[in-house]
């Protein structure tokens, strides 16, 4: 071990420098975090794949479409209130935020999707609220999971 000089008097005016021994240590951790990730999101997910099976009903049947909507706000609502408890705040824009602000997002649209479907039905063209639907169910997928595996994959390799 070669002694290591510090440029500093410790409060002592009588002394120049000090040297004193030195230690390094480094600790390479790994951590399996999926197991935690998963448990932690799967409401959010959860919450999304019940908006997507929204897409999957008639445009006509407006109860049940607006059921899962609604069980999707009360699942990510629920997440939330259980991930803020878990995870420390902070002042950055993180993974956790993304995802959520992606499943609200999602949710959102989607009511507005059932909404709009529904006028297209009631104004006699079920054909222009089919595509809407199966347009929106598409672009809302493909955005959805492309924009959450980019920050996943960010996290992970960040």
């Amino acid at each position: 071990h070669n002694p290591h000089l510090y440029s500093t008097n410790f409060g002592d005016p009588t002394i120049d420098e000090s040297t004193y021994s030195r230690i390094s240590i480094i600790i390479q951790l790994k951590r399996h975090g999926g197991r935690i990730f998963f448990n932690y999101f799967v409401g959010f997910f959860l919450a999304g794949f019940l908006c997507f099976m929204t897409f999957m009903i008639e445009t006509s049947n407006l109860v049940a479409r607006s059921n899962l909507t609604v069980a999707s706000i009360f699942v990510s609502v629920g997440n939330k209130y259980i991930l803020d408890q878990s995870l420390p705040l902070t002042a950055t824009f993180g993974l956790s935020d993304a995802i959520q602000a992606a499943t609200f997002l999602l949710i959102t649209a989607t009511v507005m999707i059932n909404v709009s479907c529904n006028l297209l039905h009631k104004n006699n063209t079920p054909q222009k609220a089919l595509f809407l639907n199966k347009s929106a169910g598409i672009i809302f997928m493909t955005v959805y999971f492309v924009y959450l595996g980019y920050e996943i994959f960010s996290a992970v390799h960040s």
